[in-house]
């Protein structure tokens, strides 16, 4: 099928799509958002989103996809500024400290995590290569700060584990999450 929009347009569109989703996932839960909610959201038909989208799915993957992106492209671009300056420790606190602190963030990945897993095998193989992707790309953060080294594949798998479950103790208001002994026993396994 031809495009009739520009694709400024149309990517402009379906961002705006994205950032609806997103906001009602973070208010409602994904099992809670309908397409019709996003639709009326973003002031289009439910047909139109079905033009940018064929189903819930696609449409949560790209939520998901952009979610673990911004993370991602945040924190390395952070790590590139100061990776001469910081030690690690410093390094994996900052990263830890900027994933709990960001509470509407947290949210909306517990809600991704939990829709997920819940969701067709598409939709979970999908973004099970997808965290293959940010494991590969932590694994490359860590060695372009702190070079070679064998334990950068464990290290990087056991920095995503991490996130994951602070994300989800911070969720559930558990305190105090231990931000300075976890960073600076990671620091110890460059």
């Amino acid at each position: 099928m031809s495009n009739p929009m520009p694709s400024t347009q149309h990517s402009s569109k379906q961002q705006a799509i994205i950032d609806a989703t997103s906001r009602l996932i973070i208010e409602k839960g994904v099992e809670n958002t309908s397409l019709a909610d996003i639709a009326n959201a973003v002031g289009i038909s439910k047909g139109t989103l079905y033009y940018y989208y064929a189903s819930k799915s696609d449409l949560i993957f790209d939520v998901t996809e952009q979610h673990f992106t911004q993370i991602t492209e945040g924190l390395f671009a952070w790590v590139d500024t100061v990776k001469d300056r910081s030690d690690p420790r410093e390094i994996f606190k900052v990263v830890l400290e900027t994933i709990l602190e960001a509470k509407t963030r947290a949210r909306l990945h517990i809600y991704l995590i939990q829709a997920v897993s819940d969701s067709d095998t598409l939709l979970r193989e999908r973004v099970q290569q997808k965290y293959q992707e940010w494991h590969k790309m932590i694994e490359a953060g860590l060695t372009a700060i702190f070079g070679e080294s064998e334990n950068h594949e464990a290290l990087a798998a056991l920095v995503l584990a991490a996130l994951d479950g602070f994300v989800i103790q911070s969720h559930l208001g558990i305190d105090p999450i231990p931000v300075e002994a976890v960073t600076g026993w990671l620091a110890t396994k460059i």
